[in-house]
């Protein structure tokens, strides 16, 4: 039975940790398929997601996949949560937080025309050119069992694995 578990990757031995660890190199390598099906039904990382394999990306594939780029390297720790509930981990993410820069690039671009802020892709590649600001963030994800993440909890998560990006 064990070389069975071994061999479809069953996560039966693996803690909460290593579960969580294995969900954000999937990001991290964008690696679509594994990080979609540990991430479950969250539309907003899927749509991003679903854009890294396009070759002529434009517009907001573009974005996403600059979002990525920009964010795939960022350092983490995954540790147990100190409340020892089960299915909760702590992760500490040292990067770049770009939600400042998103929003100072919508608010000029507001200010300039109507035009330059319904050209979402301009600003927001703007803001990821300009850079963000060094942050250490630190979130609770919760995972079930089988390793995929709990439905309407992890948006923390996402807006730290995104550098803020989650937010727009």
């Amino acid at each position: 039975a064990a070389c069975v578990f071994a061999t479809t990757g069953c996560s039966l031995f693996e803690t909460e940790v290593d579960k969580a660890t294995k969900i954000i190199e999937a990001y991290q390598a964008g690696n679509v398929d594994d990080f979609l099906t540990a991430a479950g039904e969250d539309e907003v990382m899927a749509y991003m997601l679903g854009s890294l394999d396009s070759k002529d990306a434009e517009g907001m594939k573009e974005v996403f996949q600059l979002v990525h780029d920009a964010t795939k390297d960022m350092e983490f720790i995954v540790e147990d949560n100190d409340d020892s509930k089960d299915g909760y981990v702590t992760v500490t993410f040292e990067g770049e937080d770009y939600m400042m820069a998103f929003n100072d690039a919508m608010i000029e671009a507001v200010a300039e025309s109507g035009a330059k802020f319904a050209d979402m892709p301009a600003w927001m590649i703007e803001a990821l050119e300009n850079g963000g600001e060094s942050s250490t963030m630190e979130v609770e994800m919760r995972i079930h069992s089988d390793g995929t993440l709990v439905p309407d909890f992890n948006e923390d998560f996402f807006y730290a694995l995104t550098g803020g990006f989650y937010e727009y």
